[in-house]
């Protein structure tokens, strides 16, 4: 190979690492432009309910892209947690935000701009109240409550609600049940939430019965086993015995 034909290829190798490190940087460039920046000129809310619906409005418009559409529902942790700035500085808001972020990325919650609208809400002002006690009411579910705790949660829930239709309040309760008993109760076509609530019940009761028949049967058939295992060893002992009597008898008479 001529000292040309090596100067070229290495001329051919500067250029294609200097192509890979300008879009290296373009990319860079790229992911930085799209990370969130807090601008100098952002709403603030210090805490005031009747302040809060306009500092809400005014985050959708100056964050359209973060806080309307589908990433309004989806976690953004990369736009949540910094808006410390957007509550006034030495006030309850501004404590009361940085404990939410910080809890809520800790347990691995989702950090959301709809969540987040849904608790300043629930802390700071009385708007939409219905509808955030409906969705308490509508989301609540059984898991591993018993059926009757489970209707006694919801009828505090339904308490702090209006505007729950009956039909809303029974489509609710089934809805919340676990599997098995949803199933059941929604094979009963219950007209009414309280007859849904008495489907619910008779499923448990019937569940607990079979428990405790299973549990009744699993004794008697460990006390079949022991009072078995018992006579076998009194026959056998029996048996034994007469063995022995029976040996020494024999003893005796060959002895004499």
């Amino acid at each position: 190979m001529t000292p040309q034909e090596i100067e070229l290829i290495r001329m051919q190798l500067r250029n294609n690492l200097k192509d890979k490190r300008q879009c290296s940087g373009i990319r860079e460039t790229i992911r930085k432009e799209n990370r969130f920046q807090v601008p100098k000129e952002h709403p603030v809310f210090n805490g005031e309910s009747e302040k809060l619906e306009a500092f809400i409005m005014e985050m959708e418009l100056t964050h359209a892209k973060e806080t309307t559409g589908e990433m309004a529902s989806r976690h953004n942790s990369e736009f949540i947690t910094k808006l410390v700035p957007y509550f006034k500085a030495d006030t309850a808001a501004r404590i009361w935000f940085k404990m939410y972020a910080s809890r809520r990325a800790k347990s691995g919650s989702c950090l959301s701009w709809k969540k987040l609208v849904r608790d300043l809400r629930r802390s700071y002002g009385a708007f939409d109240q219905p509808d955030i006690q409906f969705e308490d009411y509508y989301d609540m579910a059984q898991r591993t409550l018993d059926v009757k705790t489970y209707i006694a949660k919801k009828c505090e829930a339904a308490l702090m609600s209006s505007d729950l239709t009956p039909r809303l309040l029974k489509f609710g309760f089934i809805r919340g049940l676990n599997t098995e008993i949803k199933n059941y109760v929604k094979l009963q076509k219950p007209n009414s939430l309280e007859e849904a609530q008495r489907a619910a019940i008779d499923f448990g009761n019937s569940m607990k019965g079979k428990s405790n028949l299973k549990k009744n049967f699993d004794n008697v058939k460990g006390s079949e086993k022991t009072g078995s295992k018992v006579m076998e060893s009194n026959h056998g002992s029996s048996i034994r015995k007469r063995s022995r009597e029976n040996s020494s008898s024999l003893r005796r008479w060959v002895i004499q």
